[in-house]
């Protein structure tokens, strides 16, 4: 496998964000409002890093960017890491960590993507 970029990365854990949120407003009786407060709030404070890593034309600075967002919404919290993986893994991404200490920040995890 081979390290997928952190702006796949970040651009896949928003699709999820936003089907999950999608999902739990299907319909009046199924409406979810926890479910969409959760989803809604990973973005409560990450869309601007977000935004901020796609708005640059050089790719090598957006991958910086996108990187050093991951890396803050990662470090948010053990639950949030679960979350990113779980998203991730979802969406066809392995985000795997390298060493087995739970407090782990996202540096230490590995983003990869299984070839096709």
């Amino acid at each position: 496998m081979r390290p997928a970029p952190a702006t796949s990365v970040l651009a896949a854990l928003l699709d999820r964000s936003l089907d999950q949120m999608t999902d739990a407003a299907a319909g009046v009786r199924l409406f979810d409002r926890e479910a969409i407060r959760a989803a809604s709030d990973v973005w409560d404070n990450n869309l601007f890093p977000l935004f901020w890593a796609a708005s640059t034309s050089n790719a090598g600075e957006r991958e910086r960017r996108a990187t050093a967002a991951v890396e803050w919404m990662a470090g948010l919290g053990e639950r949030r890491r679960v979350w990113m993986t779980e998203q991730a893994a979802i969406a066809g991404y392995d985000i795997e960590a390298r060493s087995g200490c739970a407090g782990a920040s996202f540096s230490t995890l590995r983003v990869e993507k299984p070839r096709r």
